[in-house]
């Protein structure tokens, strides 16, 4: 009766303690001009030594960038392409922006599980 709590147990106990070890590399275009309908290619390697990609979400979060802040309005799953030589795991994202402006965005990690009732639930998040 209990199996699935448990499991998502076990599962937030892993994440707790591998998330200390997760790392963020990001690489993609930090500024200059970008004209309507032209795409920012990003790419992010996460290392993270007790987790697994299934473990966790790696988003682009961008918005309207004001002063050097940016204002969060929307988010883009980046897609998981492999696993390097070196033991991280890849993931890209082309951004294609719908409106024109001044643009800025950042790159985050997030624990995932399907039983979790929201991405936030366990306050971990790791930025790039």
């Amino acid at each position: 009766m209990y199996a699935k709590a448990r499991v998502l147990a076990d599962w937030k106990e892993k994440i707790k303690v591998g998330w200390p070890g997760l790392a963020l590399y990001v690489e993609g275009q930090h500024d200059g001009q970008l004209s309507l309908g032209e795409e920012i290619n990003v790419r992010a390697w996460v290392r993270a030594d007790k987790l697994q990609p299934g473990d966790f979400s790696v988003e682009v979060v961008y918005g309207e960038a004001n002063d050097d802040v940016i204002i969060p309005e929307h988010v883009l799953p980046m897609e998981y392409i492999k696993k390097e030589q070196d033991g991280s795991f890849r993931y890209e994202a082309r951004l294609k922006p719908t409106e024109s402006g001044s643009i800025g965005y950042g790159v985050r990690v997030l624990p995932s599980h399907p039983a979790l009732g929201g991405k936030h639930d366990m306050g971990l998040i790791r930025w790039g």
